[in-house]
């Protein structure tokens, strides 16, 4: 009996040395991220009680962000570091009521994976001078290693990915550094709440729409550049369709600009949003990828400021359905998953999906 038992063990630790293991690199959506300031203390999330005076960020005559000087040891410091994702706190979750990505880092590392974060900061990600250095250094630290990657990409993660891999490498560069990449719930067309954060802090008129956002209102009494960070604009709608109604105006992306134009630096921030990040996202990447996607959520699709009408469509509470199926216009055509009945970010614990990234797959594993 005791060498059956013996045997079984044996064969036990056979099969899990034969059980593959993958270097995983987590993407994360916005907010995130870890942020620190000039002292390297982190900043967000904030602790309680909370301290938001230095997350606002400020410009110089010429209309540009003041980055830190610091800028460039932090991201190398936090370059691959997963602890500078696994935000999940108290005050987070007071915030959000959700749990982002402690479980699936916590999964992903009892299945034997190798786990490594793109960390940024969403304030500054749209702006040149903040990517320039964050793209390099993520260059520099996928091909210090030895095998491929596979990369998860959450929300705003799968937009700043898809524009370094289009616009900062090559097929045949990232082809040899990554295996495949898993998209979950990215708005590729845009989502119309970044565009409500970015007005209501624009016009200072927190008491229409705010109602039913009490997070941003919150955010907004707290941070005065609120909505002035780049990764709203680089988040905006990106389609012909009619998402905003003012003043008997209906806008979309094309003719945004003239809700802005007596802003100087906001004019400018879209302005880079329409010429960079826009024009660029029909383009497809050669890599085996799932886009998951999730749906049965009222999501905010149109609004009319101000006679406070909110007109919602079908997607996962954050970004609208056709947002996320924007990459049906790709070459070479994504794998799509469906997930129904799954909000946003509460997705990222959800047991299937987890099963499928750790067994490399292409459709859920329940």
């Amino acid at each position: 009996m005791c060498k059956f038992f013996n045997k079984l063990f044996l064969v036990g630790c056979i099969m899990k040395l034969c059980v593959n293991s993958y270097k995983i690199i987590i993407v994360p959506g916005m907010g995130g991220s870890v942020l620190y300031n000039a002292n390297h203390k982190k900043i967000w999330p904030p602790d309680i009680p909370l301290n938001l005076n230095e997350f606002n960020i400020n410009f110089d005559h010429s209309n540009e962000p003041i980055i830190p000087s610091n800028t460039d040891s932090i991201i190398k410091r936090s370059m691959g570091n997963i602890k500078d994702i696994n935000i999940d706190t108290l005050t987070t979750y007071a915030f959000t009521k959700t749990i982002y990505y402690s479980t699936m880092i916590k999964y992903l590392e009892k299945e034997k994976h190798e786990l490594f974060a793109l960390p940024y900061d969403f304030r500054y990600i749209l702006f040149e001078s903040y990517h320039k250095l964050l793209f390099k250094e993520f260059k520099s630290f996928l091909e210090k290693k030895d095998d491929k990657f596979i990369i998860i990409c959450h929300s705003l993660g799968g937009l700043v990915l898809h524009h370094f891999l289009t616009n900062y490498t090559t097929p045949e560069w990232y082809q040899k550094y990554i295996s495949k990449i898993y998209f979950i719930n990215v708005p590729f067309a845009g989502s119309p709440l970044s565009l409500y954060t970015i007005y209501d802090g624009l016009h200072k008129n927190n008491s229409r729409l705010t109602k039913n956002n009490k997070i941003i209102d919150f955010l907004h009494k707290k941070i005065k550049s609120l909505y002035l960070f780049s990764c709203f604009y680089m988040s905006l709608p990106t389609t012909d369709d009619i998402f905003f109604c003012k003043d008997n105006t209906r806008y979309n992306a094309r003719n945004l600009q003239n809700l802005f134009q007596n802003n100087t630096t906001s004019s400018k921030m879209h302005k880079i949003f329409d010429e960079i990040h826009l024009t660029h996202r029909n383009k497809g990447i050669n890599l085996p990828i799932n886009i998951i996607y999730c749906t049965g959520i009222n999501t905010t699709t149109f609004y009319d400021y101000d006679a406070k009408i909110m007109i919602n469509t079908n997607g996962d509470g954050i970004v609208p359905i056709d947002s996320m199926l924007h990459p049906k216009s790709w070459h070479p055509l994504p794998n799509f998953i469906h997930i129904p009945d799954m909000e946003h970010s509460k997705v990222l614990g959800y047991l299937p999906l987890l099963k499928m990234i750790s067994n490399n797959k292409n459709n859920l594993l329940y």
